[in-house]
């Protein structure tokens, strides 16, 4: 089974993923960003380990936020500022 299939089965699961597979070389390796949208960080589990034994791929994560969540989690940064700043 070529990658882009395995990709395509390893990511079925999760019905929110977006993935684009490119095949431009990363240090000799193919690359591309899967998007998830996790209810739980416990997911990343889940998610990653289909990939690393499916595919036998090396990951990167990198955790990113929706506005509305963004502002909630700054709302409380003033008082971190004030008592660690």
């Amino acid at each position: 089974m070529d990658p882009p299939n395995r990709v395509r089965r390893a990511s079925s699961r999760n019905k929110s993923a977006k993935a684009n597979v490119l095949r431009e070389s990363n240090n000799g390796h193919r690359a591309g960003p899967f998007v998830v949208d996790m209810k739980e960080s416990s997911q990343v589990v889940e998610i990653a380990e289909r990939f690393f034994f499916g595919l036998n791929a090396r990951i990167e994560t990198v955790p990113i936020m929706a506005p509305e969540d963004l502002k909630i989690g700054l709302s409380g940064v003033q008082g971190i500022i004030q008592r660690y700043g």
